[in-house]
């Protein structure tokens, strides 16, 4: 056998190690176990908020203009042309992000102007435009 020249001294010193390697597994696998379900409850935190923008972005999109749709697509169009050499996905969703405030605030201004055109405020409140507005999910 392999521990033949170890003697009873050699056998001692495998059983040593091997229950090392065993201490280490299952201290391995703790702490595997620990990160899956922090994984697990991240995902389950994500797909939440995607569902939530996902509901806001249909409530968005039914209450823009038209011009303002061909804006964000143009956005998303230039947002997949953009170079695999950028230097991040960050700086990419950065641009985005800059692109949709544009956006948002082009529309914004474009109603606000529209709504001092022609319509009195009525109630003598401040209202916000219409693509602002978005009702409570129930």
């Amino acid at each position: 056998s392999a521990n033949a020249g170890y003697g009873s001294g050699g056998v001692a010193i495998d059983n040593k190690i091997e229950q090392a390697m065993d201490l280490v597994k299952s201290h391995l696998m703790f702490a595997v176990r620990e990160e899956v379900e922090v994984l697990k409850d991240t995902i389950s935190e994500l797909k939440e908020r995607i569902s939530d923008l996902e509901h806001e972005n249909g409530i968005l999109r039914a209450h823009a203009n038209p011009d303002t749709l061909a804006l964000v697509q143009s956005a998303k169009a230039a947002f997949v042309r953009a170079p695999a050499a950028a230097s991040s996905s960050t700086t990419a969703s950065t641009s985005v992000t800059q692109s949709t405030s544009t956006i948002i605030t082009k529309t914004v201004g474009q109603e606000e102007t529209q709504g001092k055109e022609g319509d009195a405020d009525v109630d003598g409140e401040d209202d916000l435009p219409m693509s602002l507005m978005v009702p409570s999910r129930e």
